[in-house]
């Protein structure tokens, strides 16, 4: 399914950049996954936590190949270590691991990775991201990030490796105009999570940025007391939609259109 197409209930395409499937039992999955196809959810990208975590998402993708009419959404996978799941450096085994599982069906970029202020030591985390981002551009393929501390960490080590031609996506921005806008004019997408539809200070920060730089996400995985789940992205859609005085299917077409761009080059 294209991104200017619409199911056939006539709800907008929508696609959920970022949920963690593996992390839930059989039994719920295929529930999150019925619901999600209901309210218009045609894809959805799941990232690795750990190399465990990896091959469970590869398998997802192998499994949801594809969306056929009103049926499943389509799970495209990535593959990586999480800064917080860092146990010590990558090793050749882990890497070649990596570059194994990143030639696999459906496997569209590297994540998520990243860097995080109350993670493990820095200099580790700076050392991982960095294989991973040659990783990537060996590979070819967009990264998915995860950057909880100074915006600056992050971008002189981007400056320094690089990354591929199609660039990456800060996964679940929830920072002011200033630091969203030094991502962007760097060539990152900015991802939009369920926090928008509860924060007025994030609104006007969405407000502000380009449309065609943005994705939309939930980050589901399961949690005491959290219930979100892909189906919830319609709701980050909607209120993206809202204030920007925007309609939700211009919301849905664009967003859907910038995933297609970043993680399948279309």
């Amino acid at each position: 399914m294209s991104a200017a197409e619409t199911p056939e209930s006539g709800l907008a395409v929508l696609v959920d950049s970022h949920a963690h499937l593996d992390a839930f039992p059989e039994a719920e999955l295929r529930k999150l996954m019925a619901r999600a196809g209901r309210v218009g959810v045609g894809a959805i990208l799941a990232p690795g936590a750990d190399l465990a975590s990896s091959r469970l998402c590869v398998s997802l993708a192998r499994r949801f190949r594809q969306r056929l009419h009103e049926g499943p959404p389509q799970v495209l996978a990535a593959v990586g270590v999480h800064p917080m799941f860092l146990s010590g450096p990558l090793d050749e085994d882990a890497i070649a691991t990596m570059h194994s599982l990143l030639s696999k069906p459906g496997v569209v970029a590297v994540g998520e990775v990243g860097l995080d202020s109350t993670g493990p030591n820095p200099s580790l985390q700076m050392d991982a991201l960095r294989a991973m981002l040659r990783l990537a551009r060996e590979a070819d393929l967009p990264v998915v990030l995860h950057s909880e501390g100074p915006v600056e960490n992050m971008l002189s080590l981007i400056g320094q490796v690089g990354v591929a031609p199609r660039g990456a996506v800060v996964h679940y921005f929830t920072g002011d105009a200033a630091t969203a806008r030094r991502y962007i004019e760097a060539g990152l997408y900015i991802s939009l999570s369920r926090t928008l539809v509860r924060r007025p200070r994030l609104q006007k920060v969405a407000r502000e940025l380009p449309l065609d730089r943005l994705l939309l996400e939930t980050d589901t995985y399961p949690m005491p007391h959290r219930a979100t789940e892909p189906a919830h992205v319609r709701q980050v859609a909607e209120k993206l939609a809202q204030v920007n005085g925007v309609t939700l299917e211009q919301v849905a077409r664009q967003t859907t259109a910038n995933f297609r761009r970043l993680f399948q080059g279309g």
